[in-house]
């Protein structure tokens, strides 16, 4: 299987028309055909039926269609990336990132900015809370994802992406989960695991002990 051949099935599939096909691609019609053929044969199964004028893609033909899409897309990506780094035309762009925002949340949207922008090269740096405004401040950043901790800085934008609960866990046994409701005077009655560097803690400490 080659690039060639799924470029030419997707001819194929949008135009249904092996003659219309083949112009769209640049080469001749039987060149096409034995294309689909060769990659029919790899398949081990018939990807169009083809009935004198009447050209129609089978089951196994609609269903891998999206792929051979997907894969064409990412012949494009490559290719343009590619030539953008060999020409110099490759932007960076480096974004600070906390350990405590999970990778699930931000990686559709990264994937999709890198689809839309192939010029522009990501790097994803580790970063503490209480670095990232000076950061992005002297330019070493041009971006962060964090969780809001303390008061914005008065030259830096701010934009809410999402927000996340913050919940306290205990043993499927415990007496607390026969309540419905559970006042913060008796949580702090409890034993606890203290995480001492997380960027939320003092923030937790002074709800559940308010001086």
């Amino acid at each position: 299987m080659d690039f060639n051949q799924i470029r030419y099935f997707l001819a194929l599939a949008e135009t249904l028309n092996f003659t219309r096909a083949a112009e769209q691609c640049y080469v001749s019609q039987p060149a096409l055909t034995q294309a689909i053929k060769r990659l029919e044969a790899e398949l081990d199964g018939d990807l169009v039926v083809r009935d004198g004028r009447y050209t129609e893609l089978t089951e196994l033909g609609k269903s891998l269609r999206g792929h051979f899409q997907q894969i064409d897309q990412t012949r494009h990506l490559v290719r343009s990336t590619a030539k953008a780094i060999t020409s110099g035309e490759v932007a960076e762009l480096n974004i600070g990132l906390m350990c405590t925002i999970g990778p699930g949340v931000l990686s559709r949207m990264l994937d999709a900015f890198r689809m839309e922008h192939p010029m522009i090269s990501i790097v994803l740096h580790d970063v503490k809370p209480s670095s990232i405004a000076d950061l992005l401040l002297s330019g070493a950043l041009d971006g962060a994802f964090c969780a809001r901790h303390g008061p914005p800085h008065p030259q830096l934008q701010y934009a809410n992406l999402f927000e996340e609960a913050m919940v306290i866990a205990f043993p499927s046994n415990h007496a607390f989960s026969e309540r419905d409701y559970v006042p913060l005077n008796d949580v702090t009655e409890q034993n606890y695991i203290d995480r001492l560097h997380c960027e939320f803690r003092e923030e937790v400490n002074e709800l559940i002990f308010p001086h």
